[in-house]
């Protein structure tokens, strides 16, 4: 039977219950009985918790209730809490400081004034921690929440129009009947001493979106678009041995690497035949497909195809760290960035051919062991990269490009130490010359490097290219009749900004120089 608060709001009676069992006073709390409730209607919250870490939440906890349409906290507030979602569902809003909107608009869709919608939370969903620092200097809120009140659970239920549907999902229905959002609060002082070095590591946004921005996938996506995939993801870890999906499966999650490594494998059925070539069984084997490392994602075939059960298993072979996403989420995300999904189409069609590759191997040699070629990465092209994403003309035209960019850094270099032996002798106009040659070949490895998107041989051209254009300086200052006293005055000034800068590796280079000189 539902219950009616002194405040008006209908709430099941599980929630009655925990509302009154946390505002007891402390003395009379049933901490066993708060316990229960709190891991039957929000498992994570608690999971990986000592007994006495358990117990210290569960006195602290408060449960708070919030009407459609009612602000949880604004955007730049000071985190107070940590929120967990018990019954119907928030979202998301961010400020962006390019947004405008007419009187009219913000009277029509009052909810403008929060920013931009990025994402809705429901059930069972956590919030509010990614403010809280180690060292107690936490920072504003990066985005406000807003109560959806009862959220979509009720309009799930009203949408199941035949009763076989409805009956299905009366239970949680009739579990979900508060006509209002119920959150669960851990306050901010319980949070830091009894959670905080737990979840730390599994919430950190900062480093969720550095992850994303790393992957070429991403490259086409808006800053909100990867903000709103990095509140999907979640931290886990793997150790050697790990199963993380079998073949068989049910397909809801797939796993972005962070680090480590999982090999994938499929079972594969081979025929039997006599000396006749008739068949005269089948057996089944164990074909290795790929490693996946650093930066990869495993089930992406999976979300690409719509498959609702795992094709492929996938075991841990080198401990490390990986991000959990719902497949749904992410292949809905994938869906909204046409550029990407054709990217990725690219990705499972190379893979789909290595694994045929290899499950044709299987059938024409039965009784061998399907292990891994030493040189299966570079021949499979499986691993996610940009060439694995790319046509057999494409992959041509980037070869030939990181040639003609290899050559022209290798001229550079050349010039530039042809450069410094001029200066040695003094011959001064002729190290220009050499130093504009040198500025050439940097120009042209910068601009090859820009259009196949590397940005580690751009880096490397423009240090070569600073450090030839403070040369020129130098010999400007010495062919005018400078002193070297001069040049390395200008010499050293310049190593202080790189200093600061971090650019160590010139900084020894000029040193050296300098001291041959």
């Amino acid at each position: 039977m539902d219950v009616t608060t002194p405040k008006g709001h209908v709430l099941d009676p599980e929630m009655h219950k925990l509302i009154e069992l946390t505002t007891a006073p402390d003395g009379e709390k049933n901490i066993e009985a708060i316990l229960k409730i709190v891991q039957e209607e929000a498992p994570a919250l608690l999971q990986g918790l000592a007994g006495s870490n358990k117990r210290a939440v569960a006195r602290a906890i408060q449960v708070k209730c919030y009407k459609n349409d009612e602000v949880v906290f604004r955007q730049n507030d000071w985190p107070d809490a940590h929120y967990t979602i018990l019954r119907g569902a928030v979202s998301i809003y961010a400020l962006m400081s390019s947004a405008e909107h007419s009187e009219e608009e913000m009277a029509n869709n009052k909810r403008l004034q929060y920013g931009k919608f990025l994402v809705q939370f429901k059930r069972g969903k956590g919030f509010g921690e990614l403010s809280f620092q180690a060292d107690g200097n936490h920072t504003p809120r990066n985005a406000g929440i807003v109560s959806d009140g009862l959220g979509l659970i009720e309009a799930e239920f009203n949408a199941a129009t035949s009763p076989s549907q409805q009956n299905a999902s009366r239970t949680i229905s009739d579990r979900a009947k508060s006509d209002v959002c119920v959150l669960l609060l851990v306050p901010e002082a319980c949070w830091m001493k009894e959670m905080f070095a737990l979840h730390a590591s599994k919430n950190q946004m900062n480093s969720k979106v550095a992850f994303l921005k790393k992957s070429f996938l991403f490259s086409q996506w808006s800053n909100d678009q990867i903000v709103k995939l990095a509140y999907q993801i979640k931290k886990r870890e793997m150790t050697r041995g790990d199963v993380l999906a079998r073949q068989g499966d049910s397909s809801n999650v797939i796993f972005l690497v962070i680090k480590g490594r999982i090999k994938i494998q499929v079972s594969s059925e081979s025929v039997l035949k006599d000396s006749e070539g008739s068949k005269v069984g089948v057996t089944t084997k164990i074909v290795e497909i790929a490693e996946l490392g650093e930066n990869d994602i495993f089930g992406l075939v999976e979300a690409c195809e719509n498959k609702r059960k795992m094709m492929r298993t996938g075991i841990c072979v080198q401990s490390g760290e990986v991000f959990v996403v719902s497949m749904s989420q992410f292949s809905s995300m994938v869906a909204q960035v046409p550029k990407t999904m054709a990217l990725v189409e690219k990705v499972v069609q190379k893979r789909r051919a290595w694994e045929k590759l290899r499950a044709e191997y299987a059938n024409n040699f039965p009784s061998m062991k399907c292990c891994l070629p030493q040189n299966a990465t570079e021949m499979s092209k499986y691993a996610l990269s940009k060439e694995s994403a790319m046509s057999e003309a494409e992959l041509k035209e980037l070869k030939e490009k990181k040639n003609v960019l290899f050559q022209s850094l290798r001229e550079a270099r050349s010039a530039y130490r042809a450069a410094i032996t001029k200066v040695k002798v003094k011959d001064y106009f002729a190290a220009v010359k050499e130093l504009e040659r040198a500025e050439g070949n940097c120009a042209k490895a910068q601009d090859l490097a820009e259009s196949i998107k590397d940005d580690e041989l751009k880096s490397q051209a423009t240090d070569i290219m600073e450090e030839v254009l403070e040369q020129k300086k130098v010999q400007s200052v010495l062919r005018d009749g400078g002193t070297q006293e001069d040049a390395s005055a200008l010499l050293k000034a310049t190593d202080q900004t790189r200093d600061r800068r971090g650019s160590a590796a010139l900084v020894a280079m000029r040193r050296r120089t300098l001291s041959e000189e």
